[in-house]
């Protein structure tokens, strides 16, 4: 049974498959053939293959979404909204606590210094600053991470301005002489406060920052990687249409696989191999809607998807939602910027 309709511009397609469509899904498993057109299986494998040799050319799949967790991981970090962004290799950073001290005393001076000149953007109240070593991030043999917390007092009441980490979750990355290299920056705040943080980072480390932007292939590679562990929940893949199809009125299209279609597709391919299953749960996923609607998604570019595991947008806003998955999601970041940098 399908159901699909289009509501101010966007086409929501919610699947829940009939006894025939299980029947189609176990000959599909059989025959080890995806239904996806050759054409766009070879798309899809291609765009896959090539995130893949990104990745393993810095030395991370060894942290794959399945490896075990290498530290307890905070509601701190859990269930929260972050925007990320790309930071080059810091210059003489210094992991020392008077160090750390110094740097908080800093970005204390200078989020007071911005009140005093833009009121509107950040309230009145005594700052606070704070820089620590932040083990939950950090894995033997790279840089630790370093956790930041702006907060705010005002009326004997605390509350957070800003929360951020910067990490580096590779062993293989390279770091020039007298800088650190902590490419992942992970932020909660409002886009004021966030700005002014990141200017007392750029000219505190010489460093360079820009927004985190995912592109269809990274995304999708990310999606294939987290459908994995989502067991029976529920999956949800956006896509935007391109500039034509926009002009005639649809601007995206949403996929939403219910939970116990996720845990029988799960199941069907229990004998395929660990690097291909989501792969394969994607290009079903995809095919279930070309073959209700005739509407093929070569054109199409993923834009977010959501999991029991992560949700996840092309411009960079994460929300981490399994503790023992989230040092393998980083990883895969961090190669990712990495890579291109």
């Amino acid at each position: 049974r399908v159901q699909d309709k289009i509501k101010g511009g966007s086409l929501d397609f919610h699947s829940t498959m009939s006894s025939s469509s299980r029947r189609v899904l176990r000959e599909r498993r059989s025959s080890r053939m995806t239904p996806y057109s050759a054409t766009n299986r070879k798309s899809s494998t291609n765009a896959n293959s090539l995130v893949e040799n990104t990745i393993a050319s810095e030395d991370s799949m060894e942290s794959s979404l399945v490896t075990t967790q290498l530290a307890v991981i905070s509601t701190d970090i859990l269930y929260k909204t972050w925007k990320m962004h790309r930071i080059t290799q810091l210059w003489k950073f210094d992991y020392s606590a008077s160090h750390l001290r110094n740097y908080s005393r800093l970005l204390t001076i200078h989020m007071k210094a911005s009140m005093e000149e833009g009121r509107k953007d950040v309230p009145d109240g005594v700052v606070k600053s704070k820089l620590t070593v932040c083990d939950e991030l950090s894995i033997e043999g790279s840089p630790k991470a370093v956790k930041i917390v702006i907060s705010l007092t005002k009326q004997n009441k605390e509350a957070s301005l800003l929360i951020a980490y910067l990490c580096c979750m590779s062993r293989g990355v390279n770091v020039i002489p007298g800088f650190t290299c902590l490419p992942l920056l992970l932020i909660k705040a409002s886009s004021a406060v966030s700005k002014k943080f990141l200017s007392w980072l750029r000219v505190k480390f010489d460093c360079f920052t820009t927004h985190l932007t995912l592109y269809g292939p990274e995304l999708r590679y990310l999606m294939t990687q987290c459908v994995v562990g989502s067991g029976g929940h529920k999956v949800i893949a956006i896509y935007t249409s391109p500039a034509e199809i926009k002009e005639a009125g649809l601007s995206e299209v949403t996929l939403e696989l219910s939970a116990s279609d996720t845990a029988a597709i799960m199941s069907h391919l229990e004998h395929t191999s660990d690097d291909q299953i989501g792969s394969e749960f994607l290009n079903l996923m995809e095919s279930d809607f070309v073959s209700a609607t005739h509407i093929t998604l070569e054109r199409f570019t993923l834009s977010q998807f959501v999991t029991s595991i992560v949700s996840l947008d092309r411009n960079g806003r994460i929300k981490l939602a399994q503790a023992d998955k989230v040092h393998g999601i980083l990883t895969i970041l961090t190669a990712l910027i990495s890579a291109t940098e």
